[in-house]
């Protein structure tokens, strides 16, 4: 697309066009911090000279284990790393340490920064040659004097962007800073952002959601990005008023949260756009946020981290029309509903969705088995399971492989199976999808134990704590003599959830 400016392009263009203009608000620590543009252009290229004064290269990976708790350190560092062409990698600060030694290594980073915290957690991982650095270091590399390094094209590496996989080990999803500018471009007119727009929301910044899909169209606005430490009703609420918040993007959980706790005689005066993705949302939750927000639009997300990460939007205007729907393919993005043989089906049939577009990733990260597996002939296979009605809404109905989401956090019971099949006393394990009310599903633990074995769920809970992110560990346990299997031997998992589903669990 001619014209596409790169992300720091753009914030270099408002950092001269409005130089006063708030670009990024966080709490570091629970302190208030506010950034203009020009602040943050000033700095990120102070950080991009320290990068290449201490060594870093082109092309080597930075890995970047931060939460919204240090958000100002994690998106000065993730634009001064854009700026030297090094490639940073945002870790998931919630996994298990060896989770996190997985992603270094398979990165190849040649630095980890995080806080002294996480630092000590990883004593005893086998890191290879990565350096370890406090995120204290951001203070050093600001105080650099060396020159800018040539900043990127289009055509470079921007980041890489791990998520968890089917076969138990996260894959990393490898960008260009093409697919960063037209994100930041289609999304950004899309959604209607305005320069004066305040954009609030607790996506945590290593997802794709808080690196590409949030800051990137409010950084192509020109708007204000409030990046909230967490998420709390009563505290999110009261920010939604003093920062004077116009967009508010969170999970369906957390609208649902809103709606429960939130008191029917608060005003939101200046709130104009409700934002939801991340997780399934029920037609009965947008019915009800209508009602408790009726001047307020509603806007339903749709996509995948591969995926750039967003491909459907459902406007504000369709929003009741179309209930159930995720939307319509976003600009510059094809959208396909295809059979098992990759043809494509009527409209209204069910089928696999796939979708192409300048976005996609390049590939996954030293995996060139599923990168082929998952594009193919240019075209991202979702793996969910959707339909198409004659006006091009998307409406999305199963999903073709057996990932949970749990409030917005993908979790892949092949991850939670390998570690279960770890321990001496279990058998063989499956794990499936349970309803929650607020989390939208749940993963839960289904258990054959060996015979003689007496292990319960508490030294099971334990051994999975030991090895697994705290949002991926069941949280409801099943133990059964055998589990239910074809005649080809795989595992029935829909009968599992059958019988889950008539509360035979713990």
């Amino acid at each position: 697309m001619k014209g596409e400016l790169t992300v720091l392009e753009l914030l270099c263009a408002h950092a001269v066009a409005a130089p006063g203009r708030s670009a990024l608000v966080t709490w570091d620590d629970d302190v208030r911090r506010a950034w203009t543009y020009q602040q943050l252009d000033d700095v990120t290229d102070r950080i991009a000279a320290g990068l290449a004064d201490r060594g870093l290269r082109p092309g080597d990976r930075l890995c970047l284990v931060l939460d919204n708790r240090q958000g100002s350190i994690f998106y000065r560092l993730l634009y001064g790393a854009y700026k030297a062409r090094v490639v940073p990698v945002p870790v998931n600060t919630r996994l298990a340490p060896r989770e996190i030694a997985h992603i270094v290594a398979d990165s190849g980073a040649v630095e980890l920064i995080a806080t002294s915290e996480t630092l000590s957690s990883l004593d005893g991982q086998d890191l290879g040659g990565c350096r370890l650095s406090s995120a204290d270091l951001v203070d050093e590399l600001e105080r650099s004097a060396g020159p800018v390094p040539t900043p990127p094209s289009l055509d470079d590496a921007a980041d890489l962007l791990y998520t968890s996989g089917t076969t138990g080990l996260p894959k990393g999803s490898a960008f260009l800073h093409q697919s960063l500018a037209i994100t930041a471009a289609n999304i950004g007119a899309t959604l209607r952002l305005r320069a004066d727009d305040v954009f609030q929301t607790p996506a945590p910044v290593y997802t794709s959601t808080g690196t590409h899909t949030c800051p990137l169209p409010v950084l192509a606005a020109g708007a204000t990005y409030v990046l909230e430490p967490g998420f709390d009703v009563e505290q999110s609420a009261a920010r939604l008023v003093s920062e004077g918040t116009t967009v508010f993007f969170g999970v369906p959980a957390m609208l649902m949260l809103l709606l429960d706790r939130l008191p029917e005689d608060r005003e939101l005066p200046a709130l104009r756009s409700l934002m939801y993705g991340g997780s399934p949302i029920t037609e009965q939750v947008i019915s009800r946020l209508h009602a408790r927000f009726p001047q307020t639009g509603l806007w339903n997300l749709y996509g995948l981290t591969e995926g750039g990460p967003t491909g459907c939007v459902l406007a504000p205007e369709y929003a009741i029309e179309r209930l159930g729907s995720v939307g319509r393919p976003v600009n510059g993005t094809e959208l396909k509903i295809v059979d098992d043989d990759v043809n494509e089906v009527a409209p209204g049939e069910p089928g696999e969705i796939i979708m192409r577009a300048r976005t996609l990733m390049v590939g996954y990260h030293n995996a060139p088995e599923a990168t082929a597996a998952t594009l193919v002939d240019g075209w991202l296979h979702t793996g969910d399971i959707g339909k198409v009605d004659e006006d091009g809404f998307v409406f999305l109905l199963d999903r073709k492989k057996d990932m949970i989401i749990r409030g917005g956090f993908n979790v892949y019971p092949a991850e939670i199976e390998a570690v279960l099949h770890e321990h001496p006393a279990v058998r063989e394990a499956a794990v499936v999808a349970v309803a929650h009310r607020v989390l939208g599903e749940e993963p839960c633990a289904v258990v054959a134990l060996r015979d003689g074995s007496d292990v319960d769920q508490t030294e099971l809970e334990e051994f999975c704590a030991e090895r697994l992110a705290d949002f991926k560990r069941p949280r409801r346990w099943w133990f059964v003599d055998e589990l239910p299997r074809s005649t080809m031997g795989k595992v029935l998992k829909r009968e599992l959830r059958e019988q889950l589903a008539q509360g035979v669990a713990s």
